[in-house]
């Protein structure tokens, strides 16, 4: 075969495979949307805690009665109890809450009395429904959908002997108590 025959073969065979033996080039195609619906999110927030103040149970008493702080005196034998409600909104669909207390430390004007009831008080924190969160770890797992925790604060005078005169004529004072709700892991 000479030079040309073999150049025109080259040219004949790259133009049939440039145009697809003769075809067009075709393909098919097709097209959809979606559109997602809304998601919808939760929420974590503490209201303004309200205080039905103090009450007391007087030694061997078996039930606490408000009482007045202005005009109340206490004495040896006396548990003092200090409750507050926080409206709470903890709601979402994987949420876990962990609440954690701060502040409510005891001071007394008389050093002896300090030591006698200590620096910190006892904490109660209950649900709405009245159940007892135990803590673990320092903080108490909140249920999801809680509307209200109450924090109840107890401080303990102990019956002393005869004799005993720590704490005459002094003051007792717990400072300002707060709540702190944090998300974890559920």
């Amino acid at each position: 075969m000479n030079k040309a025959t073999k150049g025109t073969l080259a040219i004949a065979a790259g133009v049939v495979l440039l145009f697809g033996g003769g075809g067009s080039l075709a393909y098919w195609s097709s097209q959809a949307t979606v559109t997602p619906a809304q998601v919808t999110t939760g929420q974590l927030t503490i209201g303004t805690a309200s205080s039905s103040g103090w009450s007391v149970e007087k030694y061997l008493g078996s039930s606490f009665t408000s009482v007045d702080t202005a005009s109340y005196l206490a004495v040896p034998g006396d548990t003092l109890q200090y409750a507050a409600i926080f409206p709470v909104t903890a709601v979402g669909t994987n949420l876990a809450v962990s609440a954690a207390l701060t502040g409510g430390a005891l001071t007394s004007s008389s050093s002896g009395l300090q030591t006698l009831l200590g620096a910190t008080p006892t904490y109660t924190v209950k649900d709405q429904s009245g159940t007892t969160i135990t803590p673990s770890a320092g903080s108490y797992a909140i249920p999801d959908g809680t509307t209200s925790l109450s924090v109840t604060t107890t401080i303990s005078w102990p019956f002393g002997s005869t004799g005993d005169q720590v704490g005459v004529d002094s003051t007792i004072s717990l400072s300002q108590i707060g709540l702190t709700l944090t998300q974890v892991a559920p």
